[in-house]
């Protein structure tokens, strides 16, 4: 092609083809075209919550219905280590090494109700669906009972009877995440 310049460009992990017209007009038009195509690529939605994992829409739907007063267990030490390294896990997909990574934050935290119920929405997500069912319920137990880790417990329930096709014990505990919801009291 006549007034075209090709060349190649290359950095760590890509090589990428360049064209350059001998026309600055054509270089300004095709860099139009660029940003235009990146920004429509950039202003997609998020998937909608159908196309989200199990575990995710769980705890999405937690927070959109639990409330506005939050009580979590004070952060730091080993196991949040071993949790944020579980999250690192589940986002690659790696949902066996999250779930050993969790149960080891469990044996050192055994009292933290968000643990077993991260542990729980990895079984939700792996179709272990009794033992979701049986964390969640620890969780709960441990848990503050209101809230969006007890919403995250039921709907966990929820979601775990569903998969097993009880859908009489999925009905009662969509009710029961319901319940977790805080009201904020009226100021005088």
């Amino acid at each position: 092609m006549a007034g075209v310049q090709w060349g190649l460009l290359w950095s760590p992990g890509a090589i990428t083809v360049k064209t350059f017209f001998a026309s600055p007009y054509i270089n300004i038009v095709a860099a139009n075209a660029v940003v235009l195509v990146l920004i429509v690529g950039c202003a997609q939605q998020p998937a909608p919550i159908e196309e989200r994992s199990v575990a995710a829409q769980v705890r999405q739907q937690a927070a959109e219905t639990s409330g506005v007063v939050e009580v979590f267990p004070l952060g730091g030490g080993e196991d949040g280590v071993l949790i944020e390294r579980a999250r690192e896990a589940e986002a690659q997909g790696a949902l066996e090494q999250a779930s050993i990574l969790i149960s080891q934050a469990i044996d050192l935290a055994p009292s933290d109700a968000s643990h077993w119920q991260y542990l729980a929405e990895i079984e939700l997500e792996q179709g272990q669906y009794s033992a979701a069912i049986d964390h969640a319920r620890q969780s709960f137990e441990l848990g503050p009972q209101m809230g969006q880790i007890c919403a995250r417990n039921w709907l966990t329930i929820q979601r775990a009877n569903e998969g097993l096709r009880q859908s009489t014990a999925a009905t009662q505990a969509g009710a029961r995440a319901e319940e977790c919801a805080v009201q904020s009291q009226p100021e005088y």
